[in-house]
Formats: C-alpha cells, sequence, structure tokens
C-alpha cells in the first residue's frame, strides 16, 4: 500500500497552483509518510539495512523541503483554520523527528555506530534548540552506554548519554521521555532515589509510561528481594498499586496502548499473591492486548523495556554483529510478550482449563 500510494504521488503533477494552496505541502507530507512506513516495514521485517536507510533517508530530504516552506507565505496561505494549520505543523515536526531516528537506526543496524553519532550531532549542530533532535541524541548516547561501549569508554559514555538527555529535559519539561530515560540511568548507576525521582517525574506527565513503569516495577521489585533475602514475589506495595492502577485508567490504558506492564504486573499480583486466576486471566489477556506487550518494535524507545542491568551482552551480540540475522534483535524484544503469555497459560491450568493453556 506505502509502495503504490508514493508511486502514484511521484506520477501526479506538482503545480504551482496546488502549492501555494497547500495541495504540494500536503503532498509531500503524505511521501514522506509512506516512506516512512517503507523504512520500518523494511527493517523489521528484513535484513537489508541499507534499503531502511534509503527510504528514511528519502522521507528526510522531503520533510526537511517541507519544513523550510513552513515560515514562508506558502505555508501561510493554506485555506485551513488555524488549528490545522498547527497540526499539520506539528506532522511535520514528527516526520523529520522519526525520519532522523531511523537514519541512525538503520546505521546502527548495519554496524555503523560512528557514522549514526555523526548524523545526529550534526542534526543537533544545526538545530541546538530542537527538543526533538536533542532527545534522538540523547537516546543514540544511552543505547551506546548502555549496550554497546566497550569496559575502557564506559565512564565517558555514560556522562556523554546523561548529559545529552538532561539537555533535552530542559529544552522541555513538558515531555515524560528524558525523565525516564534519566531514571533508567540512574538505575544502572546503582542510585535508586534519584532512579525512582526520574520515574515518577515521567509518570506525573504520562501515567502509562512504559519506560518509568517499568523501571518503577524493577525498583521496587529489587527493594524487596534485598529486604525478604529471596527472589519469590510479594504483597505489591500500596503506592506501587495505585500507580499501576493510574496507569490503566489513563489514555494509553485501553487496547493498543501502552500500559501492558500496569496489567501484567497487575495479572501476576492478582494470581500468585492473592490466587485469583480468574481475574488475573483477564488482567492478563488485556496486557496482552497492549502494544508495549504485543509488539514493542512500534516505540521508539522499546529497546528500554528490559532490565538495563541484564541487556547489555544481549544487544552487544545481537545488534552489531552481521554475522546474526538482525530480525534475532527483534524477538528479543518480545520476550516479555512471552513470558505473558505463559503466565496466563498457568492460570488456565490451574483453574483445569488444559485446552485453553495448550492454545
Amino acid at each position: 500500500i506505502y509502495k503504490d500510494v508514493f508511486t502514484k504521488l511521484g506520477e501526479e503533477e506538482q503545480e504551482k497552483e496546488k502549492m501555494n494552496d497547500g495541495g504540494g505541502n500536503i503532498k509531500a507530507l503524505f511521501q514522506s509518510h509512506c516512506l516512512l512506513g517503507l523504512s520500518k516495514i523494511t527493517m523489521f521485517t528484513s535484513a537489508s539495512s541499507e534499503e531502511a536507510e534509503e527510504y528514511a533517508r528519502q522521507s528526510l530530504e522531503t520533510i526537511q523541503s517541507l519544513a523550510s516552506s513552513s515560515s514562508s507565505s506558502s505555508l501561510n496561505t493554506f485555506s485551513f483554520y488555524q488549528n490545522e494549520q498547527n497540526s499539520f505543523s506539528s506532522a511535520v515536526v514528527y516526520h523529520l523527528s522519526t525520519s532522523r531516528r531511523l537514519v541512525a537506526e538503520a546505521l546502527l543496524r548495519s554496524s555503523n555506530p560512528q557514522d549514526a553519532c555523526t548524523f545526529l550531532q550534526d542534526a543537533a549542530k544545526d538545530s541546538p534548540k530542537d527538543y526533538d533532535v536533542m532527545f534522538a541524541l540523547g537516546v543514540f548516547k544511552l543505547r551506546m552506554y548502555l549496550h554497546y561501549s566497550k569496559k575502557e569508554e564506559e565512564a565517558a559514555a555514560a556522562k556523554e548519554a546523561q548529559m545529552q538527555l538532561l539537555r533535552a529535559a530542559k529544552l522541555n519539561t513538558t515531555k515524560p521521555d528524558p525523565f525516564a530515560l534519566l531514571g533508567l540511568w540512574y538505575e544502572v548507576k546503582g542510585d535508586a532515589k534519584r532512579a525512582h525521582g526520574c520515574f515518577s517525574k515521567a509518570l506525573v506527565l504520562d501515567a502509562s509510561h512504559p519506560v518509568a513503569g517499568r523501571g518503577m516495577l524493577r525498583l521496587e521489585e529489587k527493594e524487596s528481594d534485598e529486604r525478604s533475602g529471596t527472589t519469590m514475589m510479594t504483597m505489591m506495595k500500596d503506592d506501587t498499586q495505585r500507580l499501576c492502577e493510574a496507569a490503566t485508567k489513563s489514555r494509553g490504558g485501553g487496547g493498543g496502548g501502552t500500559c501492558g506492564w500496569a496489567w501484567a504486573a497487575l495479572g501476576k499480583q492478582l494470581s500468585f499473591v492473592n490466587g485469583n486466576d480468574e481475574d488475573a486471566i483477564v488482567y492478563l489477556q488485556k496486557a496482552l492486548r497492549c502494544s508495549d506487550v504485543e509488539n514493542p518494535n512500534d516505540d521508539f524507545l522499546g529497546v528500554f523495556y528490559s532490565d538495563p542491568a541484564t541487556a547489555k551482552a544481549l544487544y552487544t551480540r545481537t545488534t552489531l554483529t552481521n554475522d546474526d540475522n538482525e530480525n534475532t534483535n527483534n524477538n528479543n524484544y518480545r520476550e516479555e510478550c512471552g513470558h505473558v503469555w505463559s503466565e496466563l497459560a498457568n492460570c488456565y491450568c490451574r483453574l483445569g482449563k488444559y485446552s485453553a493453556a495448550v492454545r
């Protein structure tokens, strides 16, 4: 579908009259959108990172041309209402930042981390006040620190990641993502107090934030293990339970949302601690319908869902070697999904519903 639409748009003649009334701008935005879709599909369904990079760069070139005209009269003469103009501008910003991210991701998957770094640093130099650019560079720096840096490089890589995320957080204090990743950074450093503070800030801004929510659950689990001296699941703290319940009631709490982590945690609590497998099944099924559990590849931050203490060796092995099929890495993202399915099967077994458990 993406290819058909893109081809049709390319075949249509772009008349100056259409450019003047906004038609050409809308067309360019659709072209960029199609190219982004092709880049994502290629990246996650084939071993050709080069092809994915080519699509992403085409999208970037298209949207950069469009963004450069955002302050010109051609954009201001849209026959739309002001709020629709703002929506169009927001769409341009989204496609611009996503194009950059996908180019960098494709370069990483092609075992060219230095090229990816240079690409994002150049973008940051061109737009030092652009939150999306600075955050994308912060995400890259954190990935390099957590997953790819050698032992002798870790201290410098850690500092670079922290400073870049702090810059992004200062540029836009209403965005939860930098605070969530700073929480992850402090968690890796063993500073549970600051990690808790950053995760909490992110969850205030977005109650269903999948990175911050998982981070809070890990912090409580580690604290509980240290307190009890065992790894057995214990009663969830009241604060944590309220946090999970708030996430399920937020905008991201429904099917396809990003609070599968909360539904799964509440479901396991019902099953393991309360012995209520009937209700646990409902919660686990809801978790499986959420995008952060069902398909974390869809989220730019999906690589940060797992415990950072155990992720470094995994990503180093599967992402930076050309000998392994790149799709292996996609399966690693879905490990949590497998665990939730397993817990659901166990609930059915305990209720004597063996056919459902087998399915």
